[in-house]
């Protein structure tokens, strides 16, 4: 899917600033703190500058609005790869009034919006109750605790559509409760990746080779059919996260497992499986 993104899950990736504060174990190991560092930028932290763009910057949207118009299709915006939108700084509110506007002009890009801080969406949010429908507000949820903290405060703001962001997914998270419900209509779940990549799931002999896990794979609950829902006995060697699912047909639940890369690219992951190498 991705077009102007390495995120395969999106075509186009927005950032109305550089910049954030951590604020929980899914921040550790910021790829994107890590990103402006090398370009030469220390950004992150509550005292820390933020990155500000151009006009040129901003009528990107425009043109990948007028594109999408052309072609009669929707293109989904990721924001913000490299900041949190919903960051409480006021000296942000004035580029939020610039990135409300933009999504206002843009009624054919479906804006993404993830957040690790929900509670903050209603103070800054202009259609907290008067939802847009080309916007889809998501928040990460890397582990039980603050998937419960966090989809609490997300389900709290009207939405066209609420997504997670199981990534990096740093333990096993139960979702029923919300999608029994139907408050959480797309779930992205994934590994955490790099050197210093954290992987307690994977168990085994994979644990020992401190192996990277499988880039994120999306799985839409309600929107989206297309992907095969199978479940995967085979995977032995790996502990399995459960993305329950009880959308609009009764259909086996989808497990989702986190898998290390190949210590071999010639050979098939379940053929290193039977030959004891993960």
């Amino acid at each position: 899917m991705a077009k102007n993104s390495h995120i395969e899950w999106t075509h186009h990736t927005f950032n109305p600033w550089w910049g954030c504060k951590k604020v929980s174990p899914a921040c550790d190991h910021c790829y994107a703190e890590l990103w402006a560092k090398r370009m030469g930028h220390q950004l992150w932290g509550t005292d820390a500058p933020r990155r500000f763009f151009s006009e040129h910057h901003w009528r990107e949207p425009l043109r990948w609005n007028s594109e999408a118009g052309k072609q009669g299709i929707r293109a989904r915006v990721f924001c913000a790869s490299m900041a949190d939108v919903f960051e409480p700084r006021t000296d942000l509110d004035p580029w939020r009034e610039k990135l409300w506007a933009v999504i206002e002009k843009t009624p054919h890009l479906d804006w993404l919006l993830l957040t690790k801080r929900p509670g903050h969406i209603k103070n800054v949010y202009p259609w907290a109750h008067n939802p847009r429908e080309n916007v889809w507000l998501g928040t990460t949820a890397e582990n039980q605790r603050w998937a419960t903290r966090r989809i609490e405060r997300l389900i709290a703001v009207d939405a066209h559509v609420r997504f997670l962001s199981c990534e990096p997914l740093l333990s096993a998270v139960d979702l029923r409760p919300w999608l029994k419900q139907r408050h959480i209509d797309w779930v992205i779940a994934g590994g955490e990746s790099g050197h210093d990549a954290r992987v307690s799931l994977l168990t085994g002999n994979a644990l020992s080779h401190r192996a990277n896990i499988t880039a994120s794979k999306s799985y839409n609950t309600q929107k989206d059919y297309r992907f095969d829902m199978k479940v995967f006995t085979e995977l032995r060697n790996a502990q399995s996260v459960v993305i329950a699912y009880d959308g609009l047909n009764p259909i086996p639940p989808c497990y989702c497992y986190l898998k290390p890369y190949y210590n071999d690219p010639s050979k098939s992951y379940f053929q290193q499986l039977e030959e004891g190498v993960l």
